[in-house]
């Protein structure tokens, strides 16, 4: 995909760091990871594939990861280049309506996308406990966005902040897996 620099999210990027690299491009390097010190490692054998279990797929070239919230799985957009961080869609807003209504507060946020920005409405939660990967890590505040931000089939998009919270982020495209650890 190319996006002119004139637009949202390229003209916000200094010339020379206007770039986006997907994750179809970066299936290609089988392996994947990142640790907190700023190592980055790509093609490297991650260990035996039979104990994993997948959590990783793409919806079209969109990546999908699985979130483990109250005992149950839920399905996230995977975006390591979200500046806007892990969002909770209109999904989560219908499934865990009495959390929200309980402990919520409303508000409105801007929400820059390819195209502009608009104030749109949200419910903030002070925090929300996700394990992703097998990792557990805390959303706080957790925003959840009404339409038409995000899409009916999925809970949100994990981005870099939750990922950030493990020491290593992995993710084997041989196994189809995402894994954190501390």
């Amino acid at each position: 995909m190319v996006i002119p620099d004139s637009q949202p999210p390229m003209n916000d990027l200094q010339p020379g760091k206007r770039a986006i690299l997907g994750f179809a491009f970066l299936s290609a390097l089988k392996t994947i990871s990142w640790k907190s010190d700023g190592t980055f490692e790509i093609g490297f054998h991650s260990g035996s594939n039979q104990n994993k279990q997948a959590n990783l797929w793409f919806d079209g070239l969109s990546p999908v990861t699985r979130v483990r919230f109250q005992n149950r799985d839920l399905d996230f957009g995977l975006d390591t280049g979200d500046g806007a961080g892990t969002q909770l869609w209109s999904r989560f807003l219908e499934d865990y309506a009495s959390l929200l209504k309980d402990h919520g507060t409303k508000s409105t946020r801007k929400v820059t996308q390819m195209g502009g920005s608009q104030e749109r409405t949200i419910v903030s939660l002070p925090e929300l406990q996700l394990k992703v990967g097998g990792f557990d890590t805390i959303l706080k505040p957790a925003q959840v966005f009404s339409k038409p931000v995000g899409d009916g089939s999925r809970y949100g998009l994990l981005g870099m902040d939750l990922l950030s919270e493990a020491r290593k982020v992995e993710v084997d495209f041989r196994s189809m897996t995402v894994s954190l650890f501390p």
